[in-house]
């Protein structure tokens, strides 16, 4: 969360960013680890008045290469480079987000989930 803050602060990004684009970088991370990054994505883009977006990529369950590679996961995270599927959509909901688009996919087996979100206001502030 600290480089998407110091990013945002950088002449890199011209300032705060309304866009966030994550590909297959959530399935690598805890769910606690996951939360953090989500309430820094929030906390930019409720900064720039509450209009941004963030687009996501993640693998997910579905069909047996999948049931495959959670297996493989659960034995021994390393054998498959850390990642699992997991439902982004289910995540993003529980830490307040709100799912405008989502959309499965799968190729040759391998199944991935891509999302457009964006952040709840606040209550004090919707």
């Amino acid at each position: 969360p600290g480089v998407l803050e110091d990013a945002a602060g950088s002449r890199l990004l011209g300032g705060t960013p309304d866009r966030i684009a994550m590909s297959y970088v959530m399935d690598i991370l805890d769910e606690v680890d996951q939360l953090a990054l989500l309430d820094a994505c929030r906390d930019l883009l409720l900064r720039g008045g509450g209009v941004g977006k963030l687009g996501l990529c993640s693998i997910c369950q579905g069909g047996p290469v999948m049931s495959t590679w959670q297996a493989a996961w659960d034995a021994n995270p390393a054998l498959v480079g850390g990642c699992r599927p997991f439902d982004a959509a289910a995540l993003l909901r529980r830490a307040g987000w709100e799912v405008e688009a989502e959309e499965r996919t799968e190729v040759l087996g391998y199944a991935s989930q891509i999302i457009v979100a964006s952040p709840r206001l606040p209550a004090a502030a919707a």
